[in-house]
């Protein structure tokens, strides 16, 4: 990282775009506890374009507040700087350690237990996210979102969901011109929703 003058909106090195900080940020930015290792490890800043991570060197876990977190899905710039070779991140490992049992982890601002989400609901990947804040993600699974993104996964799910969508319209339009149907045609409609996705 280099040195720039205040006020300055984009970067004279690398022309990402530059944001102000307050003083919350600057204080909690590499100070935090590692939600995964509990109390033993601080979070470790690392800025990638205009988005910034927090790594625990001893877990190798990353923290992501939302704002980057929204700015790294969407820029592909910074994807790549971040699965590139020059990135300021550890390299995925070949083989991710498997914890047998779940674990919730709190979030490292606020300290409530943050929810388990898979990533786009098909990407296959479970992130500790915690809606205020930002989401945690454990060894390599920030580089299986990005490459996730960079796949059109996004983009395949939001077709899915659009299709999913579509289908719905459908069947409440045909269940309309049915003229409602009866009691036993809504059980067997919420019954076939409840079902979709087991």
């Amino acid at each position: 990282m280099g040195m720039i003058f205040a006020g300055t909106k984009y970067c004279a090195h690398c022309g990402a775009r530059v944001f102000a900080t307050t003083a919350t940020d600057a204080t909690n930015a590499g100070g935090r506890r590692c939600p995964r290792c509990a109390s033993t490890a601080t979070l470790t800043a690392t800025a990638i374009g205009s988005a910034f991570l927090e790594e625990c060197g001893a877990c190798g876990g990353v923290w992501v507040d939302a704002r980057s977190f929204a700015e790294l899905c969407a820029s592909k710039e910074e994807q790549a700087a971040y699965v590139g070779a020059g990135s300021p991140l550890a390299a995925p490992h070949a083989t991710a350690p498997s914890d047998a049992a779940v674990r919730y982890v709190k979030c490292p601002d606020c300290g409530g237990v943050m929810n388990r989400v898979n990533f786009a609901r098909w990407s296959g990947v479970i992130v500790d996210v915690c809606k205020r804040h930002g989401t945690w993600f454990d060894r390599d699974e920030l580089h299986q979102i990005v490459a996730f993104i960079r796949d059109g996964g996004l983009d395949a799910t939001r077709d899915k969901e659009r299709q999913q969508l579509d289908l719905e319209k459908r069947r409440l339009h045909d269940r309309e011109v049915r003229g409602h149907g009866d009691e036993s045609d809504f059980a067997g409609g919420f019954v076939d929703w409840l079902m979709k996705d087991v």
